[in-house]
């Protein structure tokens, strides 16, 4: 999981325009505040989203949202947290990952850009530590049935 380090006000749009037109980066699906998803890339695409092992390896979600955000702006946007539990639920359930946070060394399970970090290149760490795992989780499990 990812963030953009776009305000809430920023869209789905904004973000695949302006990586178009940079070619800095690349996600497999987007979602804003609008509880918009876009699908920036088919999953069996290499993305540039990480480090090169996250980028082989991994499925990457996009939160228009900034890393620094609190636990109560996450919360403030559940338009946006519902977007991304209706997608990681869907991977979650194509491909059999278990719907839990999970450190890299402890794969399978939903992990983040932070903790691709101990594969090496990147810097990253989003989404953040006010990011609301105890609530997301919840919705994807709660998509999952």
């Amino acid at each position: 999981m990812h963030t953009t380090e776009t305000p809430a006000s920023g869209s789905i749009y904004d973000v695949a325009r302006h990586q178009l037109r940079a070619r800095d980066g690349s996600y497999h699906v987007l979602v804003d505040a609008a509880g918009r998803r876009m699908r920036a890339n088919t999953d069996d695409w290499c993305t540039w989203s990480t480090g090169n092992l996250g980028n082989r390896v991994l499925l990457h979600l996009a939160f228009v949202a900034e890393a620094c955000w609190s636990r109560q702006e996450w919360l403030a946007q559940p338009a946006l947290l519902a977007a991304g539990a209706d997608v990681a639920a869907h991977w979650c359930g194509r491909y059999g990952i278990p719907a839990r946070q999970a450190t890299v060394a402890k794969l399978p399970g939903i992990t983040t850009h932070d903790a691709t970090r101990a594969w090496g290149g990147t810097d990253h760490t989003d989404p953040g530590e006010g990011f609301p795992w105890t609530e997301f989780l919840a919705e994807v499990r709660a998509r999952l049935g």
